[in-house]
């Protein structure tokens, strides 16, 4: 049995970031664990079961784009405002916002501690 990381970026671009107008493009990093036999959603968006790693990126990106995956559960809360001004990171939105799965880890058993291999995606 195997397990995976696979990891992700929400590339935001919001209009104010932290109260302050902005130009830059915000990135969000996420990260989801998977295990052989687990339920998932395939390529098409069908239910599936988790038999390889790229079952679990086909997963991950069915979740985005059938809008069961929010940018807003991989904001870290703990962040401070670096502009004392009260105000959250992205209070006004996060703007217009692409996915990439980015990484995908590979393990050899089912509690992520034997790292086989790691592939850039």
């Amino acid at each position: 049995m195997a397990s995976y990381k696979v990891y992700f970026v929400f590339e935001c671009s919001p209009e104010t970031h932290w109260g302050e107008e902005t130009d830059d493009e915000i990135i969000i990093d996420g990260v989801e664990h998977y295990v052989d036999g687990e339920e998932c959603f395939d390529s098409d968006g069908e239910d599936s079961i988790i038999k390889n790693w790229e079952d679990a990126v086909d997963d991950i990106t069915a979740k985005w784009e059938g809008d069961s995956l929010s940018e807003y559960d991989y904001i870290d809360q703990s962040k401070k405002n670096p502009h004392n001004n009260g105000k959250t990171e992205f209070g006004d939105g996060t703007g217009d916002v692409n996915f990439e799965t980015t990484k995908v880890e590979i393990f050899g058993d089912n509690e992520w501690e034997n790292l086989i291999e790691s592939k850039n995606l």
